[in-house]
């Protein structure tokens, strides 16, 4: 019987990582896309929602109003649905000094 090379130090039961584009590879005008934001200030966070290629999924831009920089971070779907997962189940509140209870549909 073969050894499972996913239990040896330096493998991975998991499948490869995909390549993840850079905003630049996106070929994407930063400006013209629709984006949503947390809230009015500098400092919040402003989202938008960019089609792949055809047969593609969508990506997620996430960048911060008033970042000098201009730095925009690129997220894919199942790691755009595990922060929202995170954030329904209160994973982030404790940096807040916030703890809600969770949400009852859990």
């Amino acid at each position: 019987m073969p050894e499972d090379k996913a239990a040896e130090p330096g493998h991975s039961a998991s499948p490869p990582a995909r390549h993840k584009p850079t905003v630049a590879q996106l070929g994407i005008d930063i400006a013209a896309q629709d984006w949503q934001r947390s809230g009015a200030d500098e400092g919040s966070l402003e989202v938008a929602f960019v089609r792949g290629a055809p047969g593609q999924d969508f990506w997620v831009l996430l960048r911060v109003a008033g970042d000098p920089s201009g730095r925009v971070l690129v997220y894919d779907r199942t790691e755009w649905e595990c922060f929202l997962d995170g954030a329904a189940r209160g994973e982030f509140d404790d940096n807040a000094g916030l703890r809600p209870p969770p949400p009852t549909w859990l």
